[in-house]
């Protein structure tokens, strides 16, 4: 039958009792929005002050894995956006009284209420937004959502009903910038630290992009396209075209997105006119990408919009007023200011190319002192950051290197200045004992110097080749880890293939060569292992002992495998026999 609570009827929960609200439009009915995956109830608490919501899952949904995502999800309550993060779970261990009586609400979720319309409430109504609002609206959501990619998190789900705006609610005098916008229905949310779920959404119609592929539903660039849509309605929502040209509760009709319509031009059109052509032209990106990886990171669209942010608070508050003097000042601004800005940001981004990391932070620095208080000033603070520990790392690699080019630089310069004495020593030594009487009996003990001193240089010759060697692969070691990760990770993945596939060959292949396929086939199995080893060496700067270490279990693990199934005390037999080779090991 579900849940089916009254208004003000008490449930306790987690220890805390909380009453059911009532709908403010329509007394004596529960304040409850249904959505996708379950229905949102408002929740008093005891003394009236506090709200929250309560979110109860439709059958399909409920499953035990949601105490799992729910644990996930609270550490990601401090990102701008994501307010909604703030839950706890309701489960039999922790509310076996309040599920004797409701049992309905297994799994349900306690979390913030968010106060304020949804996007597709601002549409469905034609609520015109003031410039300044549209504009703080945009900013706020592409703030939240660059949050979100540079953590590798993605909502999976955006579309006009999952985004609210406090800043249009009745607290939103109380609201900071920050937080003007929230994103709901965060159960499908990617990250790392989350399980893909059950049922993956396929995207919202409207916002779904038609072009996408099904790799794009599930991923960390999944918000690209859906995202960059929000943000032209709600940069356009303060223009007399945009609601008489929207389709309903989204602007575009499902089956409009990435195609040559009509709508699609005049949302451009009115973007470039109002906003600028930089701004529109990332949406002209993501329209035509066929991939969510092809469309603009919100880090672009955070940088075009702060360009134009610092005008926005001269200019009319009323719906539509002075659009035409805005967009002017607008356009006069890239000479006198958005143009440096630009222009900075160009030169800080080919100082980095060129590892040039010192100067470009210097640039960064310029554009944060223009804009102190600019939202761009967190996203340079965010690039600084990045670029103080990589001229860090990089300095401390050189200073090491060039500690250790020095070292061994000393030890051959002695070495050299060493072979060169006992070779000139060896040289007048030799011709000494041409001329020495062997007779006077001291011709023996000089012959042993000469050959103790061939023997020493021997000695010397053998241990400038191994100091070389040594610095040889240090180099190639400090070459190796200077590669980005990306690089390293494509470059092994790319060596084990191709190593994989000669032992494949030899697998399929029953002719016998020479030396024999067996023979064959080990040693292209010992070249995948070595790759493999080498690799982990080189990038995150093992020693030999870690490979020796390595080696040794390699040794009894793989004919443990080989036996297992095969004859259990073949095993018992060999452990016998190789637990000495283990560290501490004694052979019993």
């Amino acid at each position: 039958m579900g849940f089916q609570p009254e208004v003000n009827s008490l449930i306790a929960v987690n220890g805390e009792l909380y009453s059911i609200g009532q709908h403010p439009q329509a007394p004596g009915i529960p304040y409850g929005q249904e959505g996708r995956q379950g229905t949102v109830y408002l929740l008093h608490s005891e003394d009236g002050r506090r709200k929250k919501a309560l979110k109860v899952f439709k059958s399909k949904f409920v499953t035990p894995s949601l105490v799992h995502h729910t644990t996930q999800l609270a550490k990601f309550t401090g990102i701008a956006g994501l307010a909604a993060c703030d839950r706890f779970i309701v489960t039999p261990q922790n509310n076996t009284d309040l599920l004797r009586r409701e049992p309905e609400l297994l799994y349900a979720v306690v979390m913030a209420w968010v106060e304020g319309p949804t996007w597709m409430d601002i549409l469905l109504n034609r609520q015109q937004l003031t410039r300044r609002e549209a504009h703080s609206a945009a900013f706020a959501l592409a703030q939240a959502l660059a949050s979100m990619e540079q953590r590798g998190l993605a909502h999976c789900d955006l579309s006009g009903p999952n985004v609210m705006l406090p800043m249009l609610g009745e607290n939103a005098a109380n609201v900071r910038p920050i937080n003007n916008v929230q994103l709901i229905d965060l159960e499908q949310m990617y990250s790392t630290l989350l399980d893909r779920p059950e049922h993956v959404p396929i995207g919202s119609p409207g916002y779904a992009g038609r072009l996408l592929t099904q790799a794009s539903l599930w991923s960390a660039h999944s918000d690209r396209f859906a995202g960059a849509v929000l943000l032209m309605e709600m940069l356009a929502s303060c223009t007399d075209s945009f609601f008489p040209n929207a389709w309903g509760e989204s602007y575009f009709a499902p089956q409009e997105l990435q195609t040559d319509v009509g709508r699609y031009h005049r949302l451009a059109e009115s973007v470039r006119t109002n906003w600028g052509e930089s701004v529109a032209s990332l949406f002209v990106r993501a329209w035509e990408s066929g991939d969510s990886q092809q469309c603009p990171t919100f880090g672009e669209w955070i940088i075009e919009m702060a360009k134009i942010e610092r005008y926005i608070a001269k200019e009319p508050q009323a719906p539509g007023a002075g659009l035409e003097q805005a967009a002017a000042a607008t356009e006069s601004s890239p000479s006198e200011y958005a143009g440096v800005q630009a222009a900075l940001l160009r030169k800080a981004e080919q100082l980095e190319a060129k590892e040039k990391f010192k100067e470009a932070i210097g640039a960064y620095r310029a554009i944060q002192a223009r804009n102190p208080n600019s939202s761009l000033a967190k996203e340079v603070d965010i690039a600084i950051e990045a670029l103080e520990k990589r001229h860090g790392g990089k300095s401390s690699l050189k200073r090491e290197r060039g500690k250790l080019a020095l070292r061994w630089g000393k030890r051959i310069v002695w070495t050299v200045g060493v072979l060169g004495v006992l070779g000139t020593g060896g040289y007048y030594g030799y011709g000494y004992l041409k001329d020495i009487d062997f007779h006077r009996g001291g011709a023996r003990q000089d012959q042993l110097t000469l050959e103790e001193a061939k023997e020493s240089i021997r000695s010397l010759e053998q241990s400038v080749r191994e100091k070389e060697a040594a610095i040889a692969q240090l180099s190639k070691q400090l070459e190796e880890q200077k590669k980005p990760m990306s690089k390293r990770s494509d470059e092994l993945m790319g060596k084990l293939a191709e190593d994989y596939e000669s032992i494949r060959k030899l697998g399929n292949d029953s002719g016998d060569t020479g030396e024999g396929p067996s023979a064959q086939a080990y040693k292209a199995a010992k070249q995948y292992m070595d790759d493999l080893f080498h690799s982990l060496v080189y990038s995150f700067n093992m020693d030999e002992k870690f490979v020796e270490q390595t080696r040794i279990v390699e040794g009894y693990y793989y004919p443990y495998l080989y036996n297992r199934n095969r004859n259990t005390q073949l095993n018992i037999k060999f452990f016998r026999e190789y637990a000495v080779n283990f560290q501490g090991g004694d052979q019993p």
